[in-house]
């Protein structure tokens, strides 16, 4: 579909074809689509750079949403990823929020999460995995992390938080330690720690000692860690 797509509905894709909103490196005409549900198969983004073909909110059950340039998907949208693959063809992706339950994130050289909402990111996925793709929280008000579920996510990759302090809430998985491991380096901010879950921060984090707060039932093995990776 390379004429404008527009209106204040939203686009349902089914089936096993692909779905292409855009015409390609040359077209700089914006698509004013306000949401879109993937059940299957495959929607690609395909505009110019900085021209989005996509926005709104997008919930992906199955199936791909593939991203080929920088700025094809507008800024502000909230995904929730149920299963399926979001890829932004090698390059950076910038969202409002995240939210997955199941899938792959592939192709994303950095994930920026700009949205205000409590929780920008959220894991609710039932299985462990490490998810390595650097990570910039931008908004200047809110913009935290939750972790719901009973899978245990290993971040390896940088976490900037935006010079603010973000409210990370972590789940208390039955029978696990680490509920919730970051091995990437943090920075430019800081962490409130909520939820009965621990949070295990083993990568290098230079920041002062005051940075990080544990608040709520349980939470104080996260200070212990800290202490004591900080006395090493």
């Amino acid at each position: 579909m390379s004429g404008q797509v527009s209106g204040s509905g939203g686009v349902v894709k089914n089936g096993s074809g692909i779905l292409t909103l855009g015409g390609g490196a040359g077209d700089a005409t914006t698509n004013p689509v306000t949401g879109m549900t993937i059940n299957s198969g495959t929607v690609t983004l395909d505009k110019a750079s900085g021209t989005s073909a996509l926005g709104g909110n997008v919930l992906l059950n199955d199936g791909t949403l593939s991203i080929l340039r920088t700025g094809n998907i507008v800024a502000n949208t909230n995904v929730t990823q149920n299963f399926g693959t979001l890829t932004a063809n090698g390059g950076p992706l910038t969202l409002g929020s995240w939210s997955f339950s199941a899938g792959l994130i592939s192709g994303v050289s950095s994930l920026t999460l700009s949205g205000t909402a409590a929780n920008v990111m959220t894991w609710n996925t039932s299985f462990n995995a490490t998810v390595a793709v650097p990570i910039n929280f931008t908004g200047p008000t809110g913009g935290g992390f939750a972790q719901t579920g009973t899978g245990v996510i290993t971040l390896p990759s940088p976490i900037n938080l935006g010079n603010l302090s973000r409210t990370f809430t972590i789940n208390d998985i039955p029978a696990v330690v680490d509920d919730q491991v970051i091995s990437g380096a943090i920075s430019a901010g800081g962490i409130n720690k909520f939820g009965a879950g621990t949070l295990t921060l083993t990568g290098p984090i230079p920041l002062p000692s005051e940075w990080l707060s544990a608040r709520g039932c349980c939470a104080s093995p996260v200070t212990q860690r800290w202490a004591r990776r900080r006395d090493n």
